[in-house]
């Protein structure tokens, strides 16, 4: 009696093979590209929930502004705005929060797509925007870069960024401080100066309104002094070309430098 055996030829097992391998180059691709996306979507969704931390600041100080970063200065309390907002983002007793005296920011201040491992804050407010108070022999000539502008004094609400992606600050082990942190360089607009701080701050009443802002290198760290680059626009979405962008109308949409003008970035005089 003959019997017959139900086996797989080589020529058969390698095109089986063959199959996978190629399901496998065209799905991983596919997955990626998905998994970037949903981290996408996650930053965009982390700024406008920092936006509605603003909004629930501007409800209780009269329409304005947080304070940018508050440090070394006598008389004032060290603060900034990650964590003013922060409180109107968080629920008390939750995961994250006050640990043993030390604050912790919600979750919604890391970036689901910052390459660099640890840090607590991987965002940046603008500096035209949030004030920073500064010590006397440096304070600009027009001390309202000082102050936290109101919201009321801008026009241009559905245009004018007030948070932007932005490398991440990386020390205190994850633990928020509650001074020094990143707000937009000077080096990132044009017309702004960090040397020279009396250098106007507002949008020009020309055609330079409409130019491109002059953007600082696309870069997470800078190995030797992380606040080199702490207050850069990180691009860092959609393969190195976009970043979230939160508005003072409370809206997010993801941005690229070639979409972005100097109107998108630099306030009216109040």
């Amino acid at each position: 009696k003959r019997f017959s055996k139900n086996a797989f030829t080589l020529i058969e097992l390698l095109v089986v093979i063959s199959i996978i391998a190629l399901l496998i180059g065209i799905l991983l691709p596919a997955l990626g590209s998905a998994r970037s996306a949903a981290r996408d979507m996650k930053c965009l969704s982390n700024s406008k929930q920092m936006m509605i931390g603003v909004f629930g600041y501007l409800a209780e100080y009269n329409g304005t502004l947080p304070m940018g970063s508050v440090y070394g200065m006598p008389g004032l309390a060290e603060t900034n705005w990650a964590l003013l907002i922060d409180d109107y983002i968080r629920q008390e007793g939750g995961a994250y929060g006050n640990v043993n005296g030390q604050t912790q920011l919600s979750p919604v201040f890391l970036c689901p797509s910052a390459p660099v491992e640890g840090g607590w804050l991987h965002y940046v407010a603008n500096t035209g925007l949030v004030g920073t108070p500064l010590t006397p022999a440096v304070l600009p000539a027009d001390e309202k870069y000082a102050r936290s502008l109101k919201i009321d004094s801008q026009s241009r609400l559905t245009e004018l960024a007030l948070i932007f992606d932005s490398p991440q600050l990386l020390q205190d082990n994850g633990w928020a401080v509650k001074g020094q942190v990143p707000v937009l360089t000077g080096d990132q607009v044009d017309g702004w100066n960090a040397s020279d701080l009396s250098v106007a701050r507002y949008l020009p009443n020309n055609s330079t309104a409409h130019d491109p802002p002059t953007f600082s290198p696309n870069v997470d760290v800078d190995s030797v002094n992380p606040w080199l680059s702490a207050g850069d626009i990180r691009f860092r979405h959609g393969g190195e070309t976009t970043a979230s962008f939160g508005f003072l109308d409370g809206h997010s949409s993801a941005e690229s430098e070639d979409s972005l003008t100097r109107r998108n970035v630099l306030p009216d005089k109040p």
